[in-house]
């Protein structure tokens, strides 16, 4: 049903594509049954619970606004002002032929049915889709999956009553640290605990000499050492709860018993020479 005709124009110094974009968007109409200054207002949040915009038509205070009953003018006005007929006799295409509005030479049949894709306006909005759809920038591709695991859970220490006493054992020096696992692909690189937890940030100066090295994945300690090699347990506790800088390093012994590669130093008990040929 055409409910009412007329002719608009906007208020204020917005155009309507900005006052609409602000949802705020305030005009005049002057129709054959609404008159006066009128606002669109969106609303933030469908009322439903739904992800639909719904937008409000609120009336202005001036000469045509009423404080009570406002709805009358529906009430009282529930033909078309095309063609005098209620929505009963619309959608049963009878009774009297639409008058046109805008083109006053048209001819429109009492049973016309008005469709949205059809039209002027659909054309438009037709041809405006498809100069978006040309002018927008090619997606990029997906990166492809790395073969690389993002963590591999590390294997852990066992107690025993007693150290092993086969062959093809080896022993080392256990330095006090933390458990790191540093993932090294394309210059990139992760250093994570052993349950997981990422610490790249913690220790940005590890990961930054990793980051030449090829693809990898490494298992290994971080502690702090002096010059004679020796383990500094207090200065890498301060270490961790001040962030202070200080020198660190992996244990190449735990990396080499990872990895399962074994040398002559490999056996010694002196950290000075644990794996300097590794």
């Amino acid at each position: 049903m055409l409910w009412d005709c007329g002719y608009w124009e906007p208020e204020g110094n917005k155009t309507p594509e900005q006052a609409l974009a602000k949802g705020d968007f305030k005009f005049t109409l002057e129709g054959e049954r609404l008159h006066g200054s009128f606002v669109l207002v969106r609303m933030r949040n469908d009322r439903d619970g739904g992800k639909r915009t719904n937008w409000l038509l609120i009336k202005h205070h001036d000469d045509f606004s009423v404080e009570e009953n406002g709805a009358a003018v529906l009430e009282e006005n529930a033909t078309s002002v095309a063609s005098g007929r209620t929505m009963e006799a619309i959608a049963a295409g009878k009774g009297r032929k639409p008058k046109p509005f805008m083109v006053q030479s048209g001819d429109v049949q009492a049973d016309a049915v008005w469709d949205s894709n059809h039209g002027l306006a659909a054309d438009e909005r037709k041809a405006e889709t498809k100069t978006k759809r040309k002018s927008a920038p090619a997606k990029a591709a997906k990166p492809a999956k790395s073969a690389m695991p993002d963590f591999i859970a590390p294997q852990l220490c066992e107690t025993l009553e007693r150290p092993p006493s086969a062959g093809r054992w080896i022993h080392e020096i256990k330095f006090d640290g933390y458990r790191i696992q540093a993932r090294i692909e394309n210059g990139e690189v992760t250093l994570k605990t052993r349950k997981g937890l990422d610490w790249t940030a913690k220790y940005p100066a590890i990961a930054t000499s990793f980051a030449n090295l090829p693809d990898a994945m490494i298992d290994g300690e971080i502690c702090a050492l002096d010059e004679t090699v020796r383990l500094i347990s207090q200065r890498f506790r301060r270490h961790c709860r001040k962030a202070r800088p200080t020198r660190w390093s992996i244990s190449h012994s735990t990396c080499c018993l990872r990895a399962m590669k074994t040398c002559g130093n490999c056996r010694s008990p002196n950290a000075r020479n644990a794996c300097r040929d590794c």
